[in-house]
């Protein structure tokens, strides 16, 4: 870029992107501001990481953000099956991002606390103990 070149943004951007065009009196402002995310709540416009379906730094160690996403993305799923779907389940229908907030919330048990949930195992061990009753 020039100085006379500008270009049209959808996002606040990061960093990098912000180092590879030369423009580091954005990058100072954007940090006298407040962050990227502050200023992203201000102008109305993603971040580079909302932009591509990423997380902020940080994001997944604050437990509001951790409840937040369990509640819009792990929740439905849950009451779908009945229980906290195994990371088998999860893996292979690709579904990274669950399989890393129930890891970073503390685990299964954690989450079936949190939700009043059983975990799969739970379920198939409480099968287990009726079949057993009902043989006897």
């Amino acid at each position: 870029m020039t100085g006379g070149d500008y270009f049209t943004l959808t996002f606040i951007p990061n960093e990098s992107f912000l180092r590879n065009e030369g423009l580091y009196e954005i990058s100072q402002l954007i940090q006298k501001f407040g962050k990227r995310k502050k200023m992203s709540e201000y102008l109305g416009f993603p971040t580079y990481s909302e932009y591509k379906g990423t997380r902020e730094n940080g994001y997944w160690e604050d437990v509001t953000n951790l409840k937040t996403l369990i509640l819009e993305k792990l929740l439905p799923l849950v009451e779908k099956l009945g229980y906290i779907p195994t990371e088998k389940y999860l893996k292979e229908r690709g579904l990274r991002e669950l399989r890393l907030l129930i890891e970073k919330f503390g685990g299964r048990n954690k989450i079936s606390d949190y939700l009043g949930y059983p975990t799969y195992n739970q379920v198939k061990n409480e099968e287990l103990k009726n079949n057993n009753r009902s043989a006897n």
